[in-house]
């Protein structure tokens, strides 16, 4: 009986040890936070403190490791400089985008660097053909010109009435010619400057595949 009743005592024991750790197991704070206050000094608390509000604090758990780093807020214009940092990334990350589509699209264009020396080719043929074209337009005008030169020199200092619309039509017509002369040479150079970048290139990405 007494053996028993010591059992039972010593069981009881156990129990309210093991009741009480459970009880301060579970007080006890999973984590902490700690951080450097305004004055350099470590302030920690189960709760973050309130000397750590807008400051970078830890988070440290039970066996003493730092669980996880929170910075302290941005200011406004740490938030300006990152959304601009941004930005410049997602335009730069565009413009690669949008490069590598030409290479595919140049390398696609052309079978070989002679065949884009022959397009380069007939491309500048044409635009200097149009442009010689727009020229002898404006020669034709010109000599119209030349002759009503002669007629009011034959008229003296008063010009008849044809004759006057004869010029206002001859400017008219010499100034429209001489646009489309400036647009020719518009385009022959904007040919020009395009099959020089496309040459450039395809011979970069060329060096680029063989030293692959």
């Amino acid at each position: 009986m007494v053996s028993n009743r010591v059992e039972r005592a010593l069981i009881s024991l156990v129990l309210a040890s093991a009741m009480t750790l459970a009880g301060s197991a579970q007080a006890a704070p999973r984590t902490i936070s700690c951080c450097d206050d305004a004055n350099g000094r470590r302030v920690c608390g189960d709760v973050l403190p309130p000397a750590c509000y807008g400051r970078e604090y830890r988070e440290i758990g039970p066996q003493g490791l730092v669980l996880r780093v929170v910075p302290a807020p941005m200011t406004e214009a740490e938030r300006q400089s990152k959304a601009a940092e941004a930005q410049a990334q997602k335009v730069a990350e565009e413009q690669a985008k949008e490069n590598r589509r030409r290479d595919g699209a140049l390398l696609a264009t052309y079978a070989s660097l002679q065949d884009l020396d022959a397009q380069r080719a007939e491309a500048i043929g044409g635009a200097e053909r149009d442009l010689k074209a727009a020229q002898e337009g404006e020669a034709v005008i010109l000599k119209r010109r030349a002759k009503l030169d002669a007629d009011a020199k034959a008229a003296g200092g008063d010009r008849p009435p044809a004759l006057v619309r004869a010029y206002r039509e001859n400017d008219s017509e010499l100034a429209a010619q001489r646009s489309v002369i400036a647009a020719k040479q518009r385009d022959l150079e904007a040919v020009t400057t395009r099959f020089d970048a496309d040459r450039k290139r395809y011979l970069e990405l060329g060096h680029a595949r063989t030293a692959r």
